[in-house]
């Protein structure tokens, strides 16, 4: 199991916690959610404390993401979309000033890799001209948070308001997965930001790491809900004269399932001390890329699993399991095509200093 001991973050679990039972469980109530979350103060996590946050950081939001994703990770991705802005802001030293509203919602361009994406580009004035094609949150939210490109080929971050003329909300793509996020396509035009410094490589890639972590728990999360839902079924159902947990294979499935949640809870407890370990960004990126990876395949095939144990009724909406398994899928693409990422594993090793990671000529 996962060793999260500070006790300080139990409070904002058990905030989450009461989101889950009030806001998600009923459908009805989901469109409410935003406003649940809002009102329990979420969105502060990883608000600088200067601005009324809580100036929490990746492994804080792990843990509320994992407990939120056990029961939606639409909702999840929602909250770490806004969270990730913050992140990513604070790490880029982006100031706020005062003209620039920090309440409300900021979306984040899920979907993209942070180094490889065509991004927006800066121009003359502090303007910025681009589009956002998958943007979280971005139905939604006030602000947006995003990379863009510098004449010289160089990363900045901009940060901008979302009621500006220039900013065009395009339709929600259909998305397999995480509905709840409110993802969706934003155009940008000539449109007034508020720019960092260009962004180091290691600060790139100390963000790649940073990322990683709250996606794996929430895959962790969404992979506890679909056992727990899966070993509740088996318990109750009752098919051909006993109980369905009686059954070899339905036994063999669930215990696939248990091996499969452990050891995607032991690859996040590995990334946590990556990311709590002495600062080398390069090698925590390798690090947490490939642990990322490794739990992405874990949740589908979880995932995929929990609809089967179910059988037809596993296809229904009322019982949550094919959600959790578009999600699954969905969850695999927020730091880009998982193909894409295996192949930067390679080029980023064969970068990565010391004599472990050197290759003979």
């Amino acid at each position: 199991m996962i060793d999260w001991t500070d006790p300080s973050l139990s409070d904002i679990e058990d905030v989450a916690d009461r989101l889950c039972s009030v806001a998600l469980q009923d459908p009805a109530q989901r469109p409410q959610a935003m406003a649940c979350m809002a009102e329990m103060g979420l969105p502060g996590l990883c608000e600088p404390e200067s601005s009324g946050g809580m100036g929490l950081g990746a492994e804080a939001l792990a843990r509320v993401l994992a407990r939120l994703a056990r029961h939606d990770a639409g909702h999840a991705a929602l909250l770490f979309a806004h969270s990730a802005a913050q992140l990513v802001w604070r790490s880029a030293g982006g100031a706020v000033p005062d003209t620039v509203a920090t309440s409300g919602w900021c979306a984040w361009p899920g979907f993209h890799d942070l180094e490889r994406h065509d991004w927006p580009r800066l121009q003359p004035h502090q303007r910025v001209s681009g589009t956002l094609s998958a943007c979280l949150l971005s139905q939604a939210a006030s602000e947006v948070v995003t990379p863009v490109r510098l004449s010289d080929g160089r990363l900045a971050c901009a940060r901008l308001r979302t009621d500006q003329p220039g900013v065009e909300r395009g339709e929600a793509p259909r998305f397999m997965g995480l509905r709840a996020a409110r993802i969706g396509a934003m155009t940008l035009r000539d449109v007034c930001a508020i720019v960092s410094d260009p962004l180091p490589e290691s600060t790139v890639w100390a963000l790649n790491a940073q990322l990683s972590l709250p996606i794996m728990a929430m895959q962790c999360g969404l992979m506890q809900g679909s056992l727990e839902t899966a070993q509740r079924y088996a318990q109750e159902r009752h098919q051909g004269g006993g109980p369905l947990l009686g059954w070899g294979e339905v036994r063999r499935l669930l215990a696939v399932q248990i091996e499969r949640l452990s050891i995607a809870q032991a690859a996040l407890s590995a990334g946590l001390r990556a990311l709590a370990g002495p600062s080398d960004s390069l090698r925590q990126a390798i690090q947490l890329r490939a642990l990322l990876l490794q739990t992405g395949q874990l949740a589908t095939a979880l995932s995929t699993d929990g609809v089967q144990l179910l059988g037809g009724n596993g296809y229904m909406q009322d019982y949550g399991q094919e959600a959790r398994m578009r999600d699954a899928w969905q969850l695999q693409g927020l730091l880009g095509p998982a193909a894409q990422r295996r192949q930067d594993l390679l080029s980023w090793q064969l970068r990565a200093p010391g004599p472990e990671w050197s290759v003979a000529a």
